[in-house]
């Protein structure tokens, strides 16, 4: 079975990709939700020692959007987005690797 995703997936989850990123740097967390998927892991151990397994989106985005995190409207961000690598599994899910920059002040 091939692992490479259609150029029509490629471009659709690009376009998630890119709201992700956008909507944590205009701390816009509707457009966050619509594009998570139903369950989420969140994985923080590297940072606070946290891994948060099957995540909804509302969990997930109440976790970022604490004051704490990213919902602290004095905090700017900037998220880029490098290069991905993009493989089909075999359940039919789709696994990314992005190269990601991300500036906090």
């Amino acid at each position: 079975m091939s692992t490479d995703i259609t150029i029509s997936d490629y471009l659709e989850l690009n376009n998630v990709a890119y709201e992700w990123a956008s909507s944590y740097d205009t701390k816009d967390w509707t457009r966050l939700r619509r594009c998570l998927a139903p369950s989420i892991t969140l994985d923080f151990r590297s940072l606070q020692g946290s891994l948060h397994e099957r995540l909804s989106p509302e969990a997930f985005v109440a976790i970022l959007a604490d004051v704490k995190l990213l919902g602290d409207k004095r905090m700017k961000t900037q998220h880029l987005l490098g290069g991905a690598k993009w493989e089909r599994l075999g359940d039919g899910t789709v696994q990314a690797w992005h190269q990601i920059r991300v500036a906090h002040q």
